[in-house]
């Protein structure tokens, strides 16, 4: 399939199935820890642990207030979990 299978992740159509998350390393690696692919991955991890264990791993994926303009392209393109203006979490410290 060319294009991602929707926007919203609790659809029903997303049940029972396994979805892959990319989580935007460089907002979710805590300052003063440095750039490495090793720190980027454990970062991203965490914070999807975390949002899953608290139960808000879909507020996390929810692409709702996304423009029309923008919903046709992450259906394409895809999109980084955590890259908006609009930060839905702060990380951990």
């Amino acid at each position: 399939m060319l294009a991602f299978d929707g926007l919203d992740i609790s659809s029903s159509f997303y049940a029972g199935s396994h979805v892959l998350l990319e989580p935007y390393p460089a907002a979710v690696r805590s300052p003063g820890v440095s750039y490495t692919d090793a720190n980027d991955a454990i970062a991203c991890v965490k914070l999807i642990q975390r949002f899953d264990q608290e139960g808000k791993l879909v507020d996390l994926l929810d692409l709702s207030s996304l423009s029309d303009t923008h919903k046709d392209i992450v259906l394409v393109e895809g999109w980084i979990a955590g890259h908006s203006p609009l930060f839905l979490y702060s990380p951990k410290r």
